[in-house]
Parts: structure tokens; C-alpha cells; sequence
């Protein structure tokens, strides 16, 4: 018998897969997706079994499999055709698509042991293994010295398991209960803490679902005042009791509408849908229907969400909706112990519906039937790290494989999506609701004049009635520190990093003058004219912070860049606080939107959003649009800047992307940008005078190849990869990848990086 293994070794002249023979005592054990260790060259290396034949053609000698890592298929063979299909779509190494494939528990700390089950019928060789345990661990010097363990396996005397040393201990249930000794604290809350604490106090040792469930809140919250010690917390071993009555599975109540959407979905099929709406209750109601549907039909529904708010917000909706049934969560801020257990039972097959981020995209769940893409458009579905693969495509793919419908709900539509389906490649489910709110534009040209250079009259007004009505209020720049643009007094040179060739930023309550890209600290700012004196230009988020504060002297302000944000404790800190009024005025990046779920906002300030149209991507229309967009779907929006004549402003404000669309796309189409061409990225590092041969050896190369010169843009060098980047434009991706694998081999002193989705041209 014999391996296809795919090698863990990083080169860039490395083959797909190797041929390696499998030793009599292994036979039983190799299969596909089993990983292996094998000599390559002088050393020992991790390979991944893509393949097992009988006879090999190949002519050379071929080596044995050393040693075998698990002792039964950890992938199923879905998940090795989705290895393949990201190493060919991403021009990876099939290893490092193999590798996405593990969890992260089955890449290392992980063991095999064999138990007695019948003791008296065992036999005596295999016995003496023992001793006086009970279990072992099974390696492969065991099977090499005692093959007769496999017989006693299948014969019932032993069982074969797993366990992990991290994840593997029994599972333990959290209960929570309020701290009576902290009466004089609690006693004094009011709105969601009053309703969490009144709650316990009549359901003691609740489970945080329980919680979460009862009083509509967040885990951020629970987990706030457990840190406060007004909740007491208990680890309580797990008492499988009997299951929990299902609810009665009954489809929804739609008006006509609702409906015709709901029968539109039904009815067709052998193409994606794309779900464009702006409701999000409706959006949940048809998740929720869709899933009774499957669960009736026998069928599993996979949910996949961009970010952890999302996850969770959906997950505790549908798990409180169908009570009984089996609905597992997957992400990555979940405890491992949690993670392994839900695993466990997606393998036993114990699920209905999984909800996950996109860590659990590759889940080994069998009898899909339907896969819902929850905000599609989010750019966390872009993998930044090797294999830098589009979650989305590889869940297209999932669909096809299961003969599955697949569903893309975004807000808005991408244009690239809603171009295909103009040609027919998409089914079109949409859903809009009038929009209610107002926008306000304020040109900043008259505001200068009247020292209302960074909050306008008008955003001023609206924020003292927002106070006023005790509501809250979030302002949004895309620029942190105080301002980001430095410029010598003497000759106007701009202030740039070092290492990143980007303007400087100005953080003034650290008094630091920082590289936003790279984090490095400039303690002596000189221009190379020799002057040391800067005047600051452009707005920051403190500057914006220090003007609020200096208006708003009573109000409660919540800064949030990086220093506030660090982790994701402090992300459950910010939460709460906007949950529980503690903040009035929010104030960050485009990010922070997100959070206008969780507050009791009436308003969203725009600063400076003319800035986002001048950002180095072929997506900052689209992107500028759909922030307008979705500020306005829940609250009246102030929108500053200078140049408010824009296209994705005008349309933005009207949430018309029909008419953006229309607009957006003859651009595309007259810059040769998606959907025309595909947009790929190149970085090519080493030797500086190397790379650089390299670099120009390939754009020439690429000009004569797609009969355009003007089709691979650059190079140009990026500090911060150190490296040069190349952006490639093309109709052809073989073309390209085919053409990327023959300058490999020319130029061996350097490293190519390609990204065929990249997030940003940075």
C-alpha cells in the first residue's frame, strides 16, 4: 500500500504531494486525511495523506511512513476536497490547506489510548501490554511490536479512544447566583442590572444561557459583575438528565410580502441566493423558519456570521426559539472545554443547527441542507493568514458538495454580487423597509470659517437634544490620535514613518508621535530641512474627544481606539457600559458601528467622511456607501466633510444602491476593477536589488502574457512587508498562477506572497 502525502515544509519550489510506502503494521491505520510523520531530506517532517493506492508508478525508491499520528481519519474526505480546492484557488502549498482543516486541539496535545472492555476474552499477548492499568496510550512502537491490537478492537475485548490533555477532563457547568453580601450595592441598579439581579435572586445557580435568555442581555454584562463579586460563580460537574421537551415546530407567521420571499426560496434552487434587506427582525424570522424547514426534512443548517456579536446574537435566537434541539455554537471566544465538548457531539452527529464564526467553516457537519452567509460583504470572511483563502467561496463550494442551498445576506448587496446576478449566476431574495431616519449633510468649507472646523452647528444641536433626551449619541472618524498629518513650518514636507513611508500621527494625551501601520515611536521629530517645528493638520479621534468635552462638559464620553481596545475583555467592558447608559457620547472608528446595536442610539456623526473616498482601494465608494447606509438603518445621521457631492454620499443617504450601482460599476468597468477583472496582489520579498529584478522581470513578463502592460500596477515597496508589492489585474487566473510558478523557479533568492483576496492594498 501506498501515500500521496502532502509535505509541511515551506518552499516555494515544493511539489503537492509525495509518494511514501505504508508499512504492514500501519495498513489499518493510514487513511485519507490521516496525518503521518515521514523523512524528508535529512529530517523528519509532518505530511498529510491525500491519497492511498495499491501500486505506485513512481521509479524511484520509495520511503516508509515512520510514524502515524491519528489512528483513525480525523478528516472526512469533504474536508480534504476543500483542502485542495483552497490550495488550488489561493496558489498555497496543499499542506497548508490540509493544516486549516484541524482544529486546533487535534494539532497538538492530543493522544490515542486503547481500554479493556473485555478482559477475559482478551488475548494474552495484548493482555501483558497492560499490566496493571487499564488503558494505554497507543503509539506506534505499540502496533509495531503487537499488530494483533487491531484484531482485538474489532473483535469488542478492546476500545479504541482519545482524549486531550487541555480539553479532556470532565465537563464542568458554570452557575451563577447573586453575592447577598453585596446588597448595598445592587440594591441601588436600575435597567438591565436590575432585571439580571431580580432574576437571580428567584432563580439561583442559573446557567448563563438561562440568563441570557431571560433578561435579553449580554454575556459582557454577566461577566461584569461576576468581576465586580456581585455575582458568585460555581463549577458544577455535568448531570446528563433527560432530554428537554422540543418545542413544536411551526413555521412562522410572514405579511404578504414576508411571504413571497419565503416561497421564492423554496421553490428555486441550483443557484446561490443573494438576501438583500435592511429588517433585521425579518432577517432572523426567515434564519429561524429556514431551520425549522431543514430540522422537519431531516436536514442540517450551518449559520456562519463575520464577528462575535453577530454569532452570538443569532446563536441565542434561534437556540431560545427551538427549545429542546440541538443547536451548537462555534468561536473562537469560546472556552476550549466548550469548544471540544460541541466538537464531540457535531461528530455523534448530536446537531441540528450549528452557529459559528468563521473558525467553524470547515466543521466536519455531514447532511447539510442549507448554508446561511450571514453579511457577506464583512472583509472578516478573508483569511489574512497562509492559506489567505475567501470563507465565503469555500462555503459555496460546501453547498455544491452537499447539494445544499447557500444563502449570501448582506446590507447592501456587494456590486460584484449583484452584477452576477444580473448575469444569472444569483437568485434574488429583497426586502426593503422604508427608512425612517434623517441625514443631514453639513459642508465644512462655512463651519472653518466659524471655528467649527471639527463639530459643525448643526452636529452640535443635535447632540445637546440627544443629552437632553437622555439618548445616546456615536461619532465616527476613521483617524485615530490627535491629528495625522505633521507639516514642517519651514518647507511644508509632511512628517512619514520610517519603516512604512505613511504620514505620522500626533497622539496628544500620550504626547507620542507614532507610525499608525507599524506602532514605531518617533522621540525626535526633524525634517530633513532641519527645522524641528510642525504645524498639525487633519483630524484625529482625540482631537474630536478633547472638542466634545470642551462643549459637553457633563457628558459621559467613551473613546475607543487602540489603547481602549486591546483585547477582547476590553470589548466586553465597552459593551456593558453602552448597555447600561454608563456612556452617552461613543467615539471611534468605522468599527464602532456595530455597536449601535446594543445602545439606545438616536444619533450617528459622520466626521470627515469625504476621507474614506480617498482611501488606496478600488472598494472605497462601495465602502464609504455602506457605512452611510447602515448608520442610517437605526438613528439620524450628521454627515461632515468637505467634498459631500459624491456619489456614495448621495446615494448613501438614500440607502439607494440601485442607483449607486449604476453609478459604481461604469467606474469599475473604465479602471478594469471587479466584476471585469479580478484584483489580485503580489509581494515579492528578498535581496533588495533582487526582488526588485524580480519584480520588473514579472510585470514585463505579465504585460506580454495578457497582452496589456498597463494590467500589473507597480512594483512599489512596502516598508512594512519589506518588500514590493505588485497589483495584478486579469480575466485569467490560471494565466497568472501558471506565470507566478515559472518565476518561482527562475528567481530562487526571493519569496513570493500572493493574495488572491486581498482585504487591503496597504
Amino acid at each position: 500500500m501506498f501515500a500521496s502525502i502532502a509535505i509541511n515544509v515551506l518552499t516555494n519550489t515544493l511539489k503537492d504531494t509525495y509518494t511514501y510506502h505504508i508499512p504492514d503494521e500501519f495498513a489499518d491505520y493510514v487513511g485519507i486525511g490521516s496525518r503521518v510523520m515521514v523523512d524528508f531530506g535529512v529530517r523528519k517532517v509532518l505530511g498529510y495523506v491525500v491519497d492511498v493506492m495499491e501500486k505506485t508508478d513512481y521509479p524511484g525508491e520509495v520511503r516508509d511512513i515512520v510514524e502515524v499520528l491519528d489512528f483513525s481519519n480525523e478528516l472526512t474526505l469533504e474536508q480534504v476536497e476543500m483542502a485542495k480546492k483552497i490550495a488550488s484557488d489561493t496558489n498555497c502549498q496543499l499542506s497548508k490547506a490540509m493544516d486549516a482543516m484541524y482544529p486546533a486541539f487535534l494539532k497538538s496535545k492530543f493522544r490515542r489510548f486503547i481500554s479493556i472492555k473485555d478482559f477475559n476474552n482478551l488475548d494474552p499477548h495484548v493482555a501483558v501490554l497492560f499490566r496493571d492499568k487499564k488503558k494505554i496510550i497507543l503509539t506506534s512502537e505499540i502496533l509495531k511490536k503487537n499488530p494483533r491490537i487491531k484484531k482485538e478492537i474489532e473483535r469488542g475485548t478492546l476500545e479504541l479512544d482519545h482524549d486531550v490533555f487541555t480539553y479532556g477532563r470532565r465537563k464542568l457547568l458554570k452557575t451563577y447566583s447573586v453575592n447577598k453580601n453585596t446588597f448595598n450595592i445592587y440594591e441601588s441598579f436600575t435597567g438591565l442590572k436590575k432585571k439580571l439581579i431580580d432574576y437571580l435572586l428567584v432563580n439561583e445557580d442559573a446557567l448563563l444561557d438561562d440568563i441570557k435568555d431571560a433578561v435579553d442581555c449580554s454575556t459582557y454584562l454577566v461577566n461584569s459583575l461576576v468581576k465586580q463579586e456581585i455575582l458568585v460563580v460555581e463549577e458544577k460537574p455535568l448531570v446528563v438528565k433527560s432530554e428537554k421537551d422540543k418545542v413544536s415546530l411551526r413555521n412562522r407567521s410572514f405579511n404578504f410580502d414576508q411571504k413571497q420571499i419565503r416561497e421564492k426560496f423554496s421553490n428555486l434552487s441550483n443557484k446561490p441566493f443573494l438576501f438583500y434587506s435592511n429588517d433585521e427582525k425579518f432577517n432572523l424570522e426567515l434564519y429561524l423558519d429556514i431551520c425549522i424547514d431543514m430540522i422537519l426534512k431531516d436536514k442540517k443548517v450551518l449559520i456562519v456570521t463575520p464577528t462575535l456579536i453577530t454569532n452570538y446574537t443569532i446563536y441565542h435566537y434561534i437556540r431560545n426559539n427551538l427549545m429542546g434541539f440541538s443547536i451548537l455554537n462555534f468561536s473562537s471566544d469560546m472556552p476550549n472545554s466548550d469548544y471540544y465538548s460541541n466538537y464531540l457531539r457535531l461528530l455523534n452527529g448530536d446537531v441540528e443547527v450549528v452557529v459559528t464564526t468563521k473558525v467553524g467553516a470547515f466543521l466536519p457537519l455531514a447532511d447539510i441542507g442549507t448554508i446561511i452567509v450571514v453579511d457577506e460583504s464583512n472583509f472578516n470572511y478573508i483569511n489574512e493568514m497562509t492559506p489567505k483563502y475567501n470563507t465565503i467561496e469555500v462555503l459555496k463550494f460546501r453547498a455544491k458538495y452537499h447539494n445544499a442551498k447557500i444563502i449570501l445576506a448582506s446590507n447592501p448587496l456587494t456590486v460584484e454580487n449583484y452584477y452576477r446576478y444580473f448575469k444569472a449566476e444569483y437568485h434574488m431574495l429583497k426586502y426593503i423597509v422604508p427608512n425612517q431616519y434623517q441625514a443631514t449633510l453639513v459642508s465644512m468649507y462655512e463651519e472653518a470659517v466659524s471655528d467649527h472646523s471639527v463639530i459643525s452647528r448643526a452636529l452640535e444641536a443635535k447632540l445637546k437634544a440627544t443629552l437632553n433626551s437622555n439618548k445616546q449619541a456615536m461619532l465616527i472618524l476613521n483617524a485615530r490620535g490627535y491629528s495625522n498629518h505633521l507639516i514642517c513650518r519651514s518647507c511644508g514636507h509632511i512628517a512619514k514613518c520610517p519603516k512604512c513611508n505613511i504620514p505620522l500621527t500626533y497622539y496628544k494625551e500620550k504626547e507620542e508621535i507614532k507610525c499608525r501601520y507599524c506602532g514605531s515611536k518617533i522621540d525626535s521629530l526633524k525634517c530633513k530641512c532641519g527645522e524641528d517645528s510642525y504645524s498639525m493638520l487633519g483630524i484625529g479621534l482625540e482631537m474630536v474627544s478633547e472638542k466634545i468635552r470642551e462643549i459637553f462638559p457633563n457628558a459621559k464620553v467613551l473613546l475607543i481606539d487602540s489603547d481602549t481596545l486591546r483585547n477582547y475583555e476590553d470589548y466586553q467592558e465597552i459593551v456593558v457600559k453602552i448597555e447600561t447608559k454608563e456612556v452617552d457620547i461613543v467615539i471611534g472608528t468605522n468599527n464602532v458601528i456595530s455597536l449601535n446595536n446594543y445602545g439606545d442610539f438616536n444619533l450617528v456623526g459622520l466626521i470627515a467622511v469625504d476621507n474614506l473616498l480617498n482611501t488606496s482601494d478600488y472598494r472605497a465608494s462601495y465602502n464609504t456607501f455602506s457605512l452611510i447606509s447602515n448608520a442610517i438603518k437605526n438613528s439620524d445621521v450628521v454627515i461632515q466633510g468637505y467634498n459631500l457631492d459624491h456619489y456614495a454620499i448621495k446615494y448613501g443617504i438614500q440607502a439607494n444602491f440601485v442607483d449607486f450601482y449604476n453609478d459604481e460599476i461604469k467606474v469599475r468597468e473604465a479602471f478594469k476593477y471587479p466584476p471585469y477583472y479580478e484584483v489580485n496582489r503580489l509581494i515579492i520579498t528578498g535581496d533588495y536589488k533582487t526582488m526588485y529584478h524580480c519584480a520588473n522581470y514579472f510585470k514585463k513578463a505579465y504585460g506580454v502574457l495578457m497582452g496589456d502592460p498597463n494590467l500589473c500596477l507597480g512594483p512599489t515597496y512596502v516598508k512594512i512587508k519589506k518588500g514590493v508589492q505588485l497589483i495584478l489585474k486579469h480575466q485569467n487566473y490560471e494565466k497568472v498562477v501558471k506565470l507566478i510558478g515559472e518565476v518561482v523557479n527562475k528567481f530562487d533568492g526571493c519569496i513570493f506572497n500572493f493574495e488572491r483576496y486581498p482585504r487591503s492594498f496597504n
